[in-house]
């Protein structure tokens, strides 16, 4: 999970509460309340991570991104070679091969 907690599991794998009717799955944890705050922080940590990564790639991206929006509303679907041409006349030909390969 993250340098701090290791990579452990802190609680066996169950059923899921959906599956069974109220709180049936629920039980008590196995770890301490400082564990618990550390599993959350570094939980956080990597969804804050995750967003700001996929912030950057979006706003690096954000001329394919509008370009490929207004094509679709009139389109509504392409092929990957359709969206390598619209990276081309954008001039970003070359990001769709780079994240391909």
């Amino acid at each position: 999970m993250d340098k701090t907690l290791g990579q452990v599991s802190y609680e066996p794998e169950s059923g899921t509460v959906m599956e069974t009717p109220g709180m049936a799955d629920w039980h008590a944890r196995r770890y301490g309340e400082a564990t618990a705050e550390a599993i959350d922080a570094a939980v956080r940590a990597l969804i804050d991570d995750a967003f700001r990564r996929a912030t950057a790639i979006l706003g690096a991206n954000r001329a394919l991104l509008d370009q490929t929006a207004r094509e679709l509303l009139v389109k509504e679907t392409f092929s990957a070679e359709e969206l390598k041409q619209i990276a081309g006349r954008i001039g970003l030909g070359g990001l769709l091969t780079h994240a391909a390969g």
